[in-house]
């Protein structure tokens, strides 16, 4: 009779386990289903009066310059990105580059202050995501 018991405790421990295994793994696979920020889509929505260049990337204008643009945040799959808290586009030299607030919800006018480089970081929720090259060339007229 302790001979079965020893037998039933070992088996119960053993499936008791792989419960666990299972559970954890079960865990482990659904955290990894939320979305991750991948990039931002910068859409120019005002036609600037000199060449410049506005990507995901990178930043070109000539200084004295204001370029509309709508954002869009996506995920890794290509979707919208949405976050529970702010997004704010944070330029680290703001006598070269500023991005400040439009009209619309996701508008924001690029200003190109003056000649140099700088970068315009992403934050979402309060952390850096994406880092923009950002470039602004001294205006040589027309």
């Amino acid at each position: 009779m302790k001979n079965s018991k020893m037998r039933m405790l070992k088996m119960i421990n053993r499936n008791w386990i792989w419960r666990m295994i299972a559970v954890l793994g079960m865990a482990v696979i659904l955290s990894g289903c939320d979305p991750v920020y991948d990039h931002v889509v910068l859409t120019v929505i005002s036609d600037p009066p000199v060449d410049g260049m506005v990507n995901s990337a990178s930043i070109e204008l000539t200084s004295g310059v204001v370029v509309m643009v709508k954002t869009r945040l996506l995920d890794d799959d290509g979707d919208e990105f949405s976050s529970g808290d702010s997004v704010q586009f944070v330029s680290q030299n703001s006598s070269v580059f500023k991005m400040k607030n439009g009209a619309e919800e996701r508008e924001f006018a690029l200003l190109a202050v003056s000649p140099g480089q700088t970068i315009l970081e992403v934050q979402v929720d309060g952390k850096v995501k994406d880092r923009l090259d950002v470039v602004i060339t001294e205006y040589s007229g027309f």
